[in-house]
């Protein structure tokens, strides 16, 4: 998809304050803290672009980083990496809403799979059925990955 160029070039915000990986004093909670009031800063002053300066970054927080009603904005991550962890619902991720021509270019997000999975990789060794009154519950037993244990999945199917 090509989306036509944001409609001014100015101003340009530059993410100084996110700590690369690696680096003393880089903190999960101080980038993602640092990213969300840039974003808002962006917003405030309708720039027209966001630079991340070249690296990895670890982000971590408690709510997402909400982008509302945005306009003409590239989001450049000039070949950065963004992993985000402590994953929970409602936050921890880019939550855009009445936005348009907002172009994120150049930068990789990722999850920390390390730290905390958001999902796992198993396998169905037997499956059997119980009819009810109100639909079908299928019972599946799982093999999860080596080294975890053996688990029951209940799972309603209409």
């Amino acid at each position: 998809v090509t989306i036509a160029a944001p409609a001014t070039t100015e101003p340009v915000i530059t993410a100084t304050n996110l700590i690369p990986d690696g680096t003393a004093g880089a903190d999960p909670s101080a980038n993602f803290n640092a990213l969300k009031t840039y974003i808002q800063q962006c917003a405030s002053t309708s720039a027209s672009k966001l630079a991340i300066p070249p690296g990895v970054y670890r982000l971590n927080g408690t709510s997402d980083i909400p982008m509302n009603n945005m306009h003409d904005l590239v989001i450049d991550g000039q070949g950065s990496e963004f992993i985000f962890e402590g994953w929970r619902y409602g936050g921890n991720h880019f939550a855009l809403d009445g936005c348009s021509k907002v172009v994120c270019k150049n930068l990789k997000i990722d999850w920390n799979w390390d730290k905390k999975p958001i999902a796992s990789l198993g396998l169905v060794q037997s499956y059997s059925e119980t009819t009810e009154a109100d639909g079908t519950i299928s019972i599946h037993d799982l093999v999860m990955d080596p080294g975890t244990q053996a688990f029951a999945v209940r799972q309603r199917v209409c």
